[in-house]
């Protein structure tokens, strides 16, 4: 909090990311003016995911699914009030997705991520990869940038099975789920770290950030339309 007086001192621009557990989905209200006493306009909310070392998760669970939705239901429903000063990371990018159905790059797409450690090791696909390891694959680690150029990626053993993998897993969501224009085949580490294989399709992480919330937002825009329709 002393970090974010600071910034607003000296006039630079900010956002926060939140990190929900099931605890924090009975205080929608409290955490929207929380934000809003305390000058901050630009939220992303992040759930408590199942990856790495992290292999328990609060929120896996049907009855916090329910909380969830009333959560983020309640949330749109106060950020769509007039004057209202909050932008929500998650609304505005499935908002834009929902009206606006192009192909976009995702996790799931090679090299449209890349993420670096300090030593130069690099990885595509999910971020949070790189820092990760597993009994399959080993570290998720394809090469280092002071010896290796992304060129011969492609070429890369290691690279190709990762790929094999996610892709697969990528054409099991597009044959399964209806959401697949918008999500794309989801967040290959959530897929792994969750159901233990690339090659699967839907995660807590996908239902918690593109199902419920599309159907909060579909729900709104069908509602919108209705009352246009009739007036």
């Amino acid at each position: 909090m002393r970090g974010i007086e600071q910034l607003k001192k000296n006039h630079i621009d900010f956002s926060v990311i939140s990190v929900l557990t099931e605890q924090a989905l009975s205080y929608p209200d409290e955490l929207y003016h929380f934000f809003i006493s305390n000058g901050i306009y630009r939220v992303g909310f992040n759930v408590e995911e199942i990856e790495g070392n992290h292999q328990v998760s609060s929120l896996n669970t049907q009855e916090a699914d329910d909380k969830y939705f009333g959560f983020m239901e309640r949330l749109y429903s106060l950020t769509s009030q007039p004057g209202n000063q909050l932008k929500v990371r998650e609304f505005d990018r499935l908002r834009r997705a929902i009206c606006n159905p192009t192909k976009q790059a995702t996790q799931a797409t090679p090299l449209s991520i890349l993420s670096f450690d300090y030593a130069g090791n690099f990885m595509t696909f999910s971020p949070e990869l790189l820092s990760l390891d597993s009994v399959d694959y080993g570290k998720f680690i394809l090469g280092n940038i002071r010896s290796e150029s992304f060129n011969t990626i492609a070429d890369n053993p290691k690279f190709q099975r990762i790929n094999h993998d996610i892709q697969s897993g990528v054409h099991r969501c597009r044959q399964q789920c209806e959401y697949f224009s918008l999500c794309g085949g989801g967040a290959p580490a959530n897929k792994y770290f969750e159901n233990g294989s690339f090659n699967s399709t839907e995660t807590m992480y996908c239902r918690y950030t593109q199902k419920i919330l599309t159907d909060i937002l579909l729900t709104d825009i069908e509602k919108q339309i209705g009352i246009r329709e009739a007036a």
